[in-house]
């Protein structure tokens, strides 16, 4: 697969979830969160460190990225 979109990429399960596709060789990666929490805004951020990202969008910017990229995503994990 490529061209794949990940909703919540940052947190826990869907690091874990970019990490296991990356590793099956899934392509381009793009992950839709926020970079962290008010408490600790790098927190979440640092679960993606070391990942090959084609992009990271915040939810705010989700639709506008659709919008021009939607028709090129292969799929959608939507965990967030």
């Amino acid at each position: 697969m490529k061209n794949l979109l990940i909703t919540g990429g940052a947190g826990f399960i869907g690091s874990n979830l970019v990490a296991g596709l990356e590793a099956a060789g899934a392509g381009d990666l793009v992950v839709c969160d926020l970079p962290g929490d008010a408490g600790d805004p790098e927190e979440k951020i640092l679960n993606l460190a070391g990942r090959k990202l084609a992009g990271l969008v915040e939810p705010g910017n989700l639709l506008a990225f659709l919008e021009g990229n939607g028709p090129k995503m292969e799929a959608v994990f939507h965990l967030g």
